[in-house]
C-alpha cells in the first residue's frame, strides 16, 4: 500500500489588496484540493503571513515553511492556492 502524500499549506494576503477574510478561504481552498487528491494536511504545518506583501521573502509564515520542509522528518509537500501567494 502506497503512503499518503503530506502537505503543508501557506496563505497570505496583502494589506492593499485583500481582507484577513481571504487567509481562511485560501486554507479552506487548499484543504479541499488536497482532500481530491488524497493528501493529508498536516495540521501543524499550517502557516500564514497576514497583511505582508510578497516582494519580500522575509515573512514569518513562510521562513517557517521553509525550515520545516528542510527537516527530514516533517518534509511536506507545499500546498498553496496561487503561485503569487508565496512570491
Amino acid at each position: 500500500m502506497m503512503s499518503r502524500l503530506r502537505c503543508a499549506i501557506y496563505a497570505r494576503f496583502s494589506s492593499d489588496r485583500q481582507s484577513v477574510s481571504s487567509i481562511p478561504d485560501q486554507l479552506r481552498k487548499c484543504r479541499q484540493y488536497a482532500a481530491r487528491e488524497r493528501w493529508e494536511v498536516l495540521d501543524g504545518h499550517i502557516y500564514t503571513d497576514e497583511a505582508i506583501s510578497g516582494a519580500s521573502t522575509e515573512r514569518d509564515g513562510l521562513q517557517k515553511l521553509l525550515a520545516a520542509a528542510t527537516q527530514a522528518s516533517t518534509r511536506p509537500l507545499r500546498l498553496r492556492r496561487d503561485r503569487d501567494r508565496v512570491s
